[in-house]
């Protein structure tokens, strides 16, 4: 992933020491695979597009956090890692569509 974004790190900040769910652990550990991964290809435009999902979906969980709702909080944070996958996916798609069609 581009260096100067970096954001991702937000989730690692809200997580130290706390004790949660297996489940929002793996969760957290899959988006972190993707963005390190398969954000190669993306442009900086693409890439402005999963910070500002990824601040909305940070401030949504927070929300939850707050209100002991972890299964809304799980909800929301499964969400996001699929949103993130398909929007990864088809910018990819796109990218080799561009590099193999000159």
């Amino acid at each position: 992933m581009k260096d100067n974004f970096d954001w991702y790190k937000k989730f690692d900040e809200w997580a130290k020491g706390k004790k949660e769910p297996i489940e929002i652990v793996k969760i957290m550990q899959s988006i972190h695979l993707l963005m390190d991964g398969c954000t190669t290809n993306l442009t900086h435009d693409q890439l402005n597009v999963i910070k500002k999902q990824m601040d909305i979906t940070i401030k949504q969980c927070i929300f939850w956090k707050n209100k002991n709702n972890t299964e809304r909080f799980i909800y929301d944070l499964r969400g996001f890692g699929i949103w993130l996958a398909d929007f990864i996916s088809d910018a990819e798609e796109g990218y080799w569509e561009n590099k193999n069609n000159p």
